[in-house]
């Protein structure tokens, strides 16, 4: 019987895997000390840090990913076509603190198509 290779998926980059695993304070400070390139990079599901922020509902990260340089452009959409904003608005109850943090996202990509 021949063998089959099974597939590895390459694991999620560090500051991905801290979001996604609700390590707060390690996701903070890779977010703190994070490049441009570490930013844009996405995970298996073509997801950035920002989008992984905003999934988790997590305003103060977007934030700080934001000042760090993340963009949130039209032009930035994981494999399911999502923005960031999308994620964010998905993730904001009426009333949570996602609710400005998904407004100011949109708003960024409007004032990118402009």
């Amino acid at each position: 019987m021949p063998v089959v290779a099974r597939s590895r998926r390459r694991p999620d980059p560090e500051l991905h895997a801290a979001i996604g695993a609700g390590r707060w304070e390690d996701a903070f400070a890779l977010a703190q000390s994070a490049d441009a390139p570490a930013l844009a990079e996405r995970n298996r599901a073509g997801r950035t840090p920002l989008m992984l922020a905003a999934i988790m509902s997590k305003p103060a990260l977007v934030e700080l990913l934001l000042q760090r340089g993340a963009a949130a452009t039209v032009g930035e959409r994981s494999e399911s076509k999502r923005t960031a904003a999308d994620y964010a608005e998905e993730h904001a109850a009426s009333g949570s603190p996602m609710v400005p943090v998904a407004a100011r996202l949109r708003a960024l990509e409007s004032e990118a198509l402009a």
